[in-house]
C-alpha cells in the first residue's frame, strides 16, 4: 500500500482508506485515478476490462427480466 502511494504521489492516507475496503479500486476517481493509471501497470487494463463486464452483466440481467436467456458463457 505505501509503495503504491509513493509510485502514484498519491497521500497514502488516501490509498489506505480505499485499500482496506473491498473494491478499492471501482471507487477511485480523477486524478486519484489518473495517478495510479500512470504509475502502477494493469490498472488501466483493469478498469477497461471491468467496466465492459458490469455493463454486460448489466445487459444480460435486462434480457433475462424480459425472458429471454444466453447461453453463451465467458
Amino acid at each position: 500500500m505505501s509503495d503504491v502511494a509513493v509510485m502514484s504521489g498519491l497521500d497514502e492516507t488516501t490509498v489506505c482508506r480505499l485499500w482496506d475496503k473491498a473494491g478499492w479500486l471501482d471507487r477511485i476517481s480523477g486524478r486519484s485515478l489518473q495517478s495510479l493509471i500512470s504509475s502502477v501497470p494493469g490498472v488501466a487494463e483493469y478498469c477497461t476490462a471491468h467496466s465492459i463486464v458490469k455493463r454486460r452483466d448489466a445487459l444480460v440481467a435486462e434480457l433475462e427480466a424480459e425472458g429471454l436467456s444466453s447461453t453463451w458463457t465467458p
